[in-house]
């Protein structure tokens, strides 16, 4: 039977693995991939970097604003298949997210072994969810980000578990390589250093030298970035600060308000549909109290302290907070604006079920069989909510071009006639020189670098 089941079980994450590549490809069939201004640098220095300049974007300047693997991964992978940066990058991400549903399925099937029906609801919330497609549509870090995050899960917990060395030195390298993918990576290397300290509680001693080590060497890589590809250059180690820009108290309300509306319509009653979120967990966690003892409440701790539950919960955590610390408020006000909290839907999710699984559900007078029938009919009435979303996405972006994060490969550009007149001019005269104000989708289109010295939309010496 338990074979049967994992058979049917794999099948059908293989068929959604399958389906999020055909639709992350239908979605960007009309111009390819969607290029926000991340990804107008992550390409341009790609292509630098094959040309032998470093890497330096298409503003000529340096990169230090993000950490080098994926332009490094990008340029390689470019290298090897002889393709151009643009189609490597759009290529990748799409076939991260049949890696990403695959690999998320796995960690609900390990977590909800006992409930099947939580397993499948829950990936099929993730295969329809928007924001998840969204991040994987674009040119951006989130994709891999997330795969090295799910891997993590994994090899953390079975260190927790048996405190294995290979597993080990898998977290070591996938916290060096999110930590070289995202500033944000470095979340990895502490929860590392935890999960190491955690395995060893027997033996603190023990415990606090290997986690030391895991978190120094971890940090080695990013580090040695950070100190001699940025500061001693440029005496920044990130870029411009965001000091003065960072409200975390507004940081918090707009990450909830963000996952809240995840799963309900959006019609705001408070200015920006913010305090809509807190009242409802205010009011959750009333209910919860009233209705449930300490026996409830300990079953329901229990959960969080398997080992994979454990981890996947410690990163969510730590990665919320970093990410109201560290987020810039004004950037990210918008409401389609949430690729950082989608990393984080598999662990909601998670939350979620083990929270009706032991706090709601033993106080439901009916069988195991009406409550999963229960379950399966309010997930199919939910589920209109996303595919109304999802087709309104697919119907932008065949008509306009990718129609989340896109700013630059869009319906305006690629019917301009100035692009067009430019790109004539290129084929007659590869060496002109091209000014312009907005240089990211001049470099896209031309793959010249631009200047800003004239002040009107864009121009080429000698022509214009």
């Amino acid at each position: 039977m338990n074979s049967i089941r994992k058979h049917i079980d794999l099948t059908f994450l293989g068929l959604i693995a399958l389906a999020g590549v055909f639709l992350g490809f239908y979605a960007t069939s009309k111009y390819g991939a969607g290029l926000p201004s991340d990804a107008m640098r992550y390409i341009s220095v790609s292509e630098n970097l094959l040309e032998g300049q470093g890497f330096i974007d298409y503003d000529q300047m340096r990169l230090i604003w993000f950490p080098p693997l994926l332009p490094l991964l990008i340029a390689g992978l470019s290298y090897l298949l002889n393709a151009d940066v643009f189609l490597v990058g759009w290529h990748l991400n799409i076939f991260l997210w049949g890696l990403n549903l695959f690999l998320s399925g796995l960690f609900l099937r390990k977590v909800f072994r006992n409930t099947p029906v939580y397993f499948y609801i829950a990936l099929l919330v993730i295969f329809l969810s928007p924001s998840s497609l969204f991040m994987h549509t674009s040119i951006l870090t989130e994709p891999l980000f997330l795969t090295f995050s799910l891997l993590f899960f994994f090899v953390s917990s079975q260190y927790l578990e048996k405190r294995d060395s290979s597993a080990l030195y898998w977290m070591i390298l996938l916290a060096i390589g999110a930590s070289l993918l995202r500033w944000a990576g470095m979340s990895h290397i502490v929860v590392g250093g935890l999960i190491v300290l955690l395995a060893w509680r027997s033996n603190l001693k023990t415990g606090f030298l290997l986690s030391a080590l895991f978190s120094f060497v971890s940090f080695i890589p990013v580090a040695a970035w950070i100190y001699f590809h940025n500061y001693l250059p440029t005496g920044t180690l990130w870029g411009s600060s965001s000091k003065g820009n960072v409200f975390v108290v507004e940081n918090i309300l707009q990450a909830l308000r963000k996952i809240f509306y995840w799963f309900v319509p959006y019609r705001p009653i408070s200015p920006e549909g913010k305090l809509e979120p807190v009242i409802f967990l205010v009011v959750m966690l009333l209910v919860f109290l009233i209705l449930n003892r300490k026996q409830h409440w300990q079953a329901w701790c229990q959960e969080f302290l398997r080992p994979l539950v454990l981890v996947a919960t410690l990163f969510a955590s730590l990665s919320f907070v970093a990410t109201a610390l560290m987020t810039q408020t004004y950037d990210h006000r918008a409401l389609g604006s949430d690729r950082y909290y989608a990393l984080l839907l598999a662990p909601i999710l998670v939350v979620l079920f083990l929270t009706f699984d032991h706090l709601l559900r033993p106080h439901l007078r009916i069988s195991s069989a009406k409550i999963h029938a229960g379950l399966i009919l309010l997930f199919l009435f939910w589920s209109a909510l996303p595919v109304v979303r999802l087709t309104k996405y697919l119907q932008v972006s065949l008509r306009e071009g990718e129609a989340a994060y896109n700013l630059h490969n869009t319906r305006l550009y690629h019917e301009s006639e100035i692009i067009a007149q430019a790109q004539s001019i290129l084929a007659q005269e590869p060496q002109a020189v091209f000014y312009s104000n907005i240089p990211a989708p001049v470099w896209f289109f031309t793959r010249k670098p631009m200047s800003y010295k004239l002040r009107f939309f864009w121009s080429c010496q000698g022509h214009f």
